[in-house]
């Protein structure tokens, strides 16, 4: 930021100088005392520019120090939302993934029982799956395995 200022006031100074230099060619007849006090003057009014520039730089510098500061606060209650938002979503993920395996492990249950019943009213294994939506095959494992594990007992 000084290097700044010191450029700014390295090239304002070398700005003041040349205007003056073409205020001296176009007016030779000035005395060196005019000159000076001319010199003077520019040199005062480049002193109070230069100071206002200043003092607003150092304005804008502490209004962008207060807004990254807004900025961190800011960014800190997002990642702690984040995370609080991150461990709810494993909590629902873990809740569903359970409530799916006891859903598949009753739908196979019920799907079970049915195709045992219509094989115990005497139904065909062609018709259970048609009745059921099933696949022969599948209707046949299921009837074949009740039967297997009735004659076990």
């Amino acid at each position: 930021m000084l290097e700044l200022l010191a450029i700014f006031f390295s090239i304002s100074s070398l700005v003041a100088v040349i205007i003056i230099y073409k205020q001296v060619q176009k007016k030779q007849q000035m005395t060196v005392e005019s000159l000076s006090a001319r010199v003077g003057n520019l040199l005062s009014e480049f002193n109070s520019v230069s100071s206002c520039n200043i003092d607003l730089l150092e304005d804008r510098t502490e209004e962008l120090r207060r807004v990254v500061e807004l900025a961190d606060l800011k960014i800190n209650k997002l990642n702690r939302l984040m995370d609080r938002v991150q461990g709810a979503r494993k909590k629902l993920q873990f809740e569903l993934s359970k409530n799916q395996r006891s859903g598949t492990e009753s739908t196979n249950r019920s799907r079970r029982e049915k195709v045992l019943a219509l094989s115990d009213q005497g139904h065909t294994v062609a018709e259970i799956a048609e009745q059921l939506g099933l696949k022969r095959g599948e209707v046949d494992v299921i009837i074949k395995f009740n039967r297997s594990r009735v004659a076990g007992r």
